[in-house]
């Protein structure tokens, strides 16, 4: 099973990319507004104005090509870092022609860097400050300014680019202190709070992706649902904690005992669900099965180091043979579960109630999508 610790791995990268992305889009037009502005403000020096609204209608058309034809949905770094790049270059020729380093535009660098810090790792960062720096002592030095450049004058220059790098840098921390929130809080969003396991809107998440990935290269898997038989006795007995302890030893023997692919849930109560990737039914029932014998055969430990026997009833759907979606294939691992349950518990039984849709057509429905 899948650790819970890496379950925003791959997933939520993209995810994590999108707000900002709208974000970028906002920040690119606000640019181009603020150097209109500016170039139609009266009294404003301007050496070149028809190339500056020349530079802004180009600027614009980036603008629209990344984020209205399409490549908006195209959640990438590369892309970003694209973008980045453009309002660099775009916010450098226009100090360029509005006075190089005495520009009152100089501080629009700064969406630039917000903007880089928010949305690339740190390496990609820590390149993109050297462009701006880069810009900035290129509109600063002359070539006979570089010539007769003073070691005081080198110092004045660096403390000129410090407040860009503070700036980059508190940014930088709080993009990242953010992104971590993000991460922390979807994480405890698909965890169940009392074992540690995927809850059932995390396991349907990755089930769903299993069923897919399934689908499209024309694989079998199954979903085994497991009860906890007379869970009721142990709590009207010894109280609702002894209940709670042997839930949790029970999900820590269930998840040492799966695969890394397979995936493990708690469905809720005394209940637990198991997704088996690329198994039929053989492979499913040996899995079950010695799980079942393991739990039968293991002491559980109770808080006053009392020692109780428990028992499983489980039920078994083998995709496609018993349908063609999640949902389907639950209810029928909880009916054959149900019917262990209400004879004599402690049996692992599979769903008699077959489909009979082949493998082959459902890789061929899913490719016509």
């Amino acid at each position: 099973m899948v650790p819970p610790t890496l379950i925003t791995s791959a997933s939520s990268s993209a995810l994590q990319l999108k707000p900002f992305e709208r974000n970028l889009a906002l920040i690119q037009w606000m640019l181009i507004v603020l150097v209109v502005l500016y170039v139609e403000l009266p009294g404003s020096s301007v050496e070149n104005v028809l190339s500056i609204i020349a530079a802004s209608g180009l600027y614009s058309l980036i603008i629209i090509f990344f984020n209205y034809f399409g490549l908006h949905k195209v959640q990438s770094k590369n892309k970003i870092i694209i973008e980045t790049w453009a309002m660099i270059a775009y916010t450098t020729f226009v100090l360029w022609n509005t006075g190089k380093i005495e520009s009152p535009m100089l501080c629009l660098y700064i969406l630039a860097i917000i903007t880089t810090a928010s949305t690339v790792d740190k390496n990609i960062n820590l390149l993109e400050m050297g462009l701006i720096s880069a810009c900035v002592l290129f509109l600063t030095f002359s070539p006979s300014v570089f010539a007769k450049l003073t070691l005081t004058q080198a110092i004045r220059y660096l403390l000129m680019l410090f407040p860009f790098w503070l700036i980059a840098y508190f940014a930088k921390m709080l993009s990242d202190e953010i992104r971590h929130g993000r991460n922390m809080l979807e994480q405890y969003a698909m965890i169940d709070e009392l074992t540690g396991l995927y809850n059932l809107r995390a396991f349907n998440r990755f089930a769903e992706n299993e069923l897919q990935r399934s689908k499209r290269y024309n694989r079998s898997f199954a979903v085994v649902m497991c009860d906890m038989d007379k869970l009721k006795v142990i709590n009207d007995t010894y109280g609702h904690d002894a209940g709670n302890t042997v839930i949790i030893q029970v999900a820590k023997i269930l998840q040492a005992r799966l695969r890394t692919i397979d995936i493990l849930g708690r469905f809720g109560g005394d209940e637990f669900i198991l997704l088996l990737p690329e198994q039929g039914e053989e492979g499913a029932l040996t899995v079950a099965k010695r799980i079942n014998a393991l739990i039968k055969d293991t002491w559980f430990v109770l808080a006053n180091n009392k020692e109780i026997k428990l028992t499983l009833s489980m039920g078994i759907a083998i995709y496609p043979h018993h349908g063609s979606d999640l949902a389907g294939l639950i209810k029928k691992a909880d009916e054959a579960m149900y019917t262990c349950k209400t004879s004599t518990g402690n049996k692992v039984l599979v769903s008699a109630n077959e489909t009979s849709v082949p493998l082959a057509e459902l890789s061929a429905q899913h490719a016509g999508r």
